[in-house]
């Protein structure tokens, strides 16, 4: 389990605001697996609802469509697993 630190016992919050799990995207994950095996971990640590915040600056030029596009791969690879909760209903508000 990649947080570990946390002994195993789950978090009181349930929603992360701040993450970066779109792959490819910024200084967070970097490989599809990778974003699977943080969400999947997010979940073990009783997390249900996660907010990615992407980066969008001069060291990470991404642009709407980039984001929305690694988004909707994310997505599915992430309902193919079974897990849950990766929903897009705030993307469609992104401003770039």
């Amino acid at each position: 389990m990649m947080f570990s630190f946390f002994n195993n016992s789950q978090s009181r919050v349930q929603v992360d605001m701040h993450s970066h799990l779109i792959p490819g995207i910024d200084d967070g994950a970097k490989t599809l697996e990778n974003s699977i095996e943080l969400i999947l971990d997010l979940k073990k640590l009783g997390y249900k609802k996660l907010i990615t915040t992407p980066h969008i600056s001069d060291m990470f030029p991404n642009s709407k469509e980039d984001i929305l596009s690694k988004f909707q791969k994310l997505k599915r690879a992430v309902e193919k697993e079974n897990t849950y909760f990766l929903n897009s209903h705030t993307l469609p508000n992104l401003k770039i």
